[in-house]
């Protein structure tokens, strides 16, 4: 190798080895960035803890009656429809009542027959009384006028309840609300021929809505000792009294139902879920298991 060769190696070899001296070494970690940040707090050991539960159940109506008539007839007029809000004693469905009309002015025509038969009889007998003051009447003749003046007047008292039975089947030929409400159901249209007691509408009240709700038998008398409860309905909650302690066990469900009056305030439907919140308190036992208080 010639001295000119033997330049260049040495000055590429230099020229490489400042070329690695200029890579900067990083820097060193200060011993805050190479530990972790942790937050520490004092644990206590508590005797017991809570679980929160809910149990489901539906808003009802305190009053949900299905309205019929007490005598059957052909429906002739329906007042309103599902949905419609009513009043106490608002006509709602009502029968023809053709035949009853009929059968009133025959009745009263048969009144009037008898008041006019009646009117003469008292006559005959005021006139026979006066001539038998007079000597010129029997008795036997005074005594059959009164015989039928009584009998006229048993069929009058007749006639009468007769009528009397006529207006009342005349009234209850319409079905009136009982009670504020809402109408739910319809199962009539006009013309159709019903049956006595067969459902026309049903009728939902719009005072006093409950919650029934089953919850399991183990926790009957932690609920029964509650004098308020919570009932959530949709996002809302509310304040709920207990209505009944709870009577049999739902053979499907095996749960026991409790119904909870809910405030005059509540916007639900009937039908609606209603959830009951129930906090129960729990102790710990050893080995992490736990015991019911």
């Amino acid at each position: 190798m010639n001295n000119r060769a033997v330049t260049i190696a040495i000055t590429l070899s230099a020229f490489l080895l400042a070329a690695c001296n200029t890579q900067s070494d990083p820097p060193p970690q200060t011993d805050e960035q190479a530990l972790p940040k942790v937050n520490t707090v004092n644990v206590e050991l508590s005797p017991n803890y809570v679980v929160q539960r809910e149990y489901v159940g539906t808003v009802q109506a305190a009053q949900n009656a299905k309205l019929g008539f007490e005598l059957g007839g052909k429906v002739d007029g329906i007042n309103v429809d599902v949905g419609d809000v009513v009043k106490k004693g608002q006509p709602l469905v009502t029968l023809d009542t053709q035949l009853l009309d009929n059968e009133a002015r025959q009745l009263k025509a048969q009144l009037a027959q008898l008041d006019a038969q009646l009117d003469l009889v008292k006559t005959n007998l005021q006139r026979q009384r006066q001539l038998k003051k007079k000597g010129f009447s029997a008795d036997a003749e005074i005594d059959s006028l009164t015989s039928q003046r009584d009998a006229l007047l048993a069929n009058i008292r007749q006639v009468d309840a007769s009528l009397a039975s006529n207006t009342l089947r005349k009234e209850k030929s319409t079905i009136t609300a009982p009670y504020d409400g809402k109408i739910s159901e319809r199962f009539v249209s006009q013309g159709d021929v019903v049956n006595v007691g067969a459902p026309t509408v049903t009728l939902l009240a719009n005072a006093k809505k409950e919650a029934r709700i089953g919850v399991p038998v183990k926790f009957l008398d932690t609920l029964n000792s509650i004098d308020t409860a919570t009932i959530r309905i949709g996002n809302n909650a509310y304040p709920a009294s207990l209505l009944n302690p709870g009577a049999t066990i739902n053979m499907q469900s095996r749960t026991v139902e409790l119904r909870y009056l809910l405030p005059e305030n509540v916007q639900a439907i009937d039908g609606q879920l209603a959830y009951l919140a129930l906090h129960s308190k729990h102790r710990w036992k050893a080995f992490g298991c736990r015991s019911p208080d």
